[in-house]
């Protein structure tokens, strides 16, 4: 038999990742990427590793920055060292610290930014 909610799993998954963008990075899922490019979100893409200095000195200034008013419905995923090359190829991405903007499909601004004015700017090219 059939389960009556085929894609209920997806859509609690998609509604637990929306509301903890702002809090943490969500494990890139190509599937929630898509769906936001459709409906045009704002999606933060961070290429991540442990052992990137650029990485570590961003992280706490970027979920401070997404927890503001202004900037909690951006979906921040992140890519990382186990993450399949078919995805890094899908945002584009060749190297860790960085951070790919999108404005629904379009990449609005890519760059290794660090500091919160950076990185606040970056975020507004994508407004």
């Amino acid at each position: 038999m059939a389960p009556i909610w085929p894609n209920a799993g997806f859509l609690l998954a998609a509604a637990v990742a929306a509301s903890a963008a702002a809090e943490s990075p969500v494990t890139f899922d190509a599937a929630l990427f898509a769906a936001a490019q459709r409906e045009g979100r704002t999606i933060v893409v961070e290429t991540y590793a442990p052992w990137c200095l650029p990485c570590r000195v961003r992280g706490p200034v970027l979920r401070d920055i997404l927890r503001r008013e202004r900037h909690r419905a951006i979906l921040f995923l992140r890519v990382g060292e186990k993450t399949v090359d078919a995805d890094w190829k899908r945002i584009g991405a060749k190297r860790y610290g960085m951070l790919h903007i999108y404005e629904g499909p379009q990449r609005v601004a890519a760059g290794a930014a660090t500091r919160e004015d950076e990185i606040v700017a970056m975020l507004e090219r994508a407004r």
